[in-house]
C-alpha cells in the first residue's frame, strides 16, 4: 500500500524550536556585519556600585552614580540619565549630516574615532540603509571651535560659503537665461527668414473706380495696388 510523503533536505533543516525549515540565511554578509556592529554597541558592561563612594564613577554634572554607561563606553562622557535629558545643548546626539552642514566638518574628520567618537544606530525609517553615525554635541562643538577659531569665526565661514553658494546659483541661472535668449533669437531669426522665403499671393479688394481719372483701382492687403483701364 503506497503512501504520500514529503522528502526534506536534512542539510538545510535548522532547529528553531518552532518547526521552521529555512533554506538560507535571510541576511546577507553586509547586513550581518551591520547587525552585529549595532548589537555589540548595545551590550555595555555596567560595573557594580561600590559601598566605598570614592571608588564609584560619578556624573560630571551632579556626581550621581547612576551613569549612562553607554555614553561612558562610547564617548567617554561621565553623565547620568537625568543630566543627559536636562542638558540637551550639551549631551544631545547629532547626525553626520548635521555635523557637516552646521559645523562644516569633513568626512575624514567624522570617520576618525580618535578625533570624534561616534555611536552607530540603525536608521528607524529605513532599516535596510547603512547605520547612522551619531556624535555627542559638546564634543563636536569643542572640535569645531578649535578648528575654526570659535563660534563667531565658524558663523563667518558658514555665511561666506552660503554667499558663494548663492553666487554660483545666480551664475547658473544667468547662464540658463542667456542660453534661453540665444535660443529665442535664433528661433525668431529662422522664422523671419522662413516668412521671407514664402511666396506672397496678392489678395485684391473689390475694384474702385476713380471718377476723376476713370481708372479702376485694386488694393492688396500688403499695400500693393494696381490701376486698370476698362475698355
Amino acid at each position: 500500500m503506497s503512501r504520500n510523503y514529503i522528502e526534506y533536505d536534512l542539510s538545510k533543516i535548522k532547529n528553531y524550536k518552532g518547526g521552521y525549515i529555512v533554506d538560507k540565511d535571510p541576511l546577507n554578509e553586509t547586513q550581518k556585519s551591520r547587525f552585529n556592529q549595532v548589537i555589540k554597541q548595545d551590550i555595555i558592561f555596567e560595573p557594580a556600585i561600590s559601598l566605598d563612594q570614592s571608588k564609584n564613577i560619578k556624573c560630571k554634572e551632579c556626581e550621581s552614580v547612576e551613569l549612562d554607561f553607554k555614553f561612558l563606553e562610547i564617548f567617554n562622557a561621565r553623565v547620568c540619565y537625568k543630566c543627559k535629558k536636562a542638558l540637551p545643548d550639551k549631551y544631545s546626539l547629532l547626525t553626520k549630516t548635521e555635523c557637516k552642514e552646521d559645523y562644516l566638518l569633513t568626512n575624514s574628520e567624522l570617520h576618525d574615532k580618535e578625533i570624534l567618537p561616534h555611536m552607530r544606530k540603525s536608521n528607524p525609517r529605513k532599516p535596510e540603509w547603512s547605520t547612522m553615525m551619531l556624535f555627542l554635541r559638546y564634543q563636536v562643538e569643542e572640535f569645531a571651535w578649535k578648528k575654526w577659531g570659535g563660534p563667531e569665526k565658524l558663523d563667518k565661514e558658514w555665511q561666506r560659503r552660503l554667499e558663494e553658494k548663492k553666487l554660483r546659483k545666480d551664475k547658473r541661472l544667468q547662464k540658463k537665461i542667456q542660453e534661453l535668449k540665444k535660443h529665442t533669437r535664433t528661433t525668431q531669426y529662422i522664422e523671419k527668414i522662413r516668412r521671407k522665403q514664402t511666396k506672397h499671393i496678392h489678395n485684391f479688394s473689390l475694384p474702385i473706380i476713380d471718377s476723376s481719372t476713370g481708372l479702376t483701382i485694386k488694393k492688396c492687403s500688403c499695400g500693393f495696388e494696381t490701376e486698370e483701364i476698362l475698355i
